[in-house]
């Protein structure tokens, strides 16, 4: 379809390839298609793809390029440790019959139990390892990163999801389907843990759950 005739609405992951960047001058709809790849993990995942809606956002607005050298800092790093903070916390919260706010638990879990925190770093610095190994192309020893850092925290649904995608890289069918297990029993709401397994199941000819 001509990429004048969509509304930001219609972009869809699936819309998104180099064609249809090429021809695209809407910022809106360049803007959403970064958004869709970012949440969908697109740093490891889709690289060449978020450079190539990157160079082109700022060839139509040479502004942006301010915000996106900004973003060298590298906010994914920090955000996945957030969130599996955040995670640790709600789940600590659900199970407490003292009510305790989030903020509260954060500063207890780095105040009071330093092992934790330093658990949750070595998990974060593994699972970045295992990032790095899969956008080269090493999925096997993505895998064994990324086993290491579920060793220091169990409870990451994102760090399940990733493993199950590189064993769908290379076809482990059915790891990957008992890695989206476990995500989707971390995280009800996983899409992309449901989109891996359904993968998973295709490659297996299994189109019956």
């Amino acid at each position: 379809m001509d990429p004048s005739q969509l509304v930001t609405e219609d972009i869809k992951l699936e819309t998104v390839s180099f064609e249809w960047i090429n021809q695209c001058s809407n910022l809106n709809h360049l803007k959403r298609a970064y958004k869709l790849l970012e949440a969908d993990s697109g740093q490891v995942y889709y690289p060449d793809l978020m450079r190539a809606v990157k160079e082109k956002l700022i060839e139509l607005d040479p502004r942006l390029k301010v915000k996106f050298e900004k973003g060298k800092v590298d906010p994914e790093a920090m955000q996945e440790a957030l969130k599996t903070i955040e995670e640790f916390t709600d789940q600590f919260s659900n199970t407490n019959s003292k009510k305790v706010s989030s903020q509260e638990l954060k500063k207890n879990i780095f105040e009071n139990d330093p092992n934790e925190a330093k658990n949750l770093k070595i998990a974060e610095d593994e699972k970045v390892k295992g990032n790095e190994e899969f956008r080269s192309g090493n999925y096997k020893e993505a895998i064994q990163f990324y086993t290491k850092s579920l060793n220091f925290n169990p409870n990451a649904a994102a760090t399940y999801a990733n493993r199950a995608m590189a064993n769908l890289k290379l076809k482990y069918y059915s790891e990957c389907v008992v890695d989206c297990n476990k995500a989707i029993d971390l995280q009800k709401d996983y899409v992309k843990a449901y989109h891996r397994r359904g993968k998973a199941y295709e490659g297996m000819k299994k189109y019956l759950l």
